[in-house]
């Protein structure tokens, strides 16, 4: 016997993600389930993914407060690239995370840079946010100004990238249509 939650993405397309799990499970077993199915279906299917962080990286990630998603995430695969719909997209490894943040610290310190589509376009977490949302800027304009915010979680983002194109919403806020 278990649970079965279907969290639905746009109501025309397939469900985003379903959750599954056995109700004896820990939290943790829930939370790498969790993870484990959502990578299974459809969202990440064009994302090649590396293996799990480590333990250790993971307890780094929860210190620093990351949001819950993406620690699940960073417990089935640390990191990737591929396409989710029309974007490709490079899911950093937590160590590499962690390394980008902290060079960028200088010029724009409240973010968590993540990813990145493999050119100009980095996706961070904003870290002045409680909900931890999900932002894009460009590399060579390293400021708090020229940040859109894409998604209010890593799980809407990646639903997001699915269902939407960023470079239309970059657009919009560069000529301010």
């Amino acid at each position: 016997m278990g649970i079965v939650i279907v969290v639905k993405g746009n109501p025309c397309k397939a469900p985003l993600f379903a959750f599954r799990w056995p109700i004896q499970m820990s939290d943790d077993e829930k939370q790498r389930a969790t993870a484990r199915d959502a990578l299974s279906r459809g969202v990440l299917e064009r994302v090649t993914l590396r293996g799990p962080a480590t333990d250790a990286e993971v307890v780094a990630a929860v210190g620093a407060s990351l949001p819950e998603d993406y620690v699940a995430f960073l417990r089935v695969s640390d990191g990737g690239e591929g396409w989710i719909g029309n974007h490709f997209i490079e899911i950093s490894g937590l160590s590499q995370a962690m390394d980008t943040t902290k060079g960028f610290a200088e010029f724009i310190p409240d973010l968590f840079f993540f990813g990145s589509d493999g050119a100009e376009a980095g996706f961070a977490f904003d870290m002045r946010d409680a909900a931890k949302a999900v932002v894009i800027t460009h590399f060579e304009e390293l400021d708090m100004n020229g940040v859109v915010r894409l998604a209010d979680s890593f799980t809407k983002f990646l639903q997001f990238l699915r269902d939407e194109s960023w470079s239309e919403v970059w657009a919009k806020f560069r000529t301010g249509k």
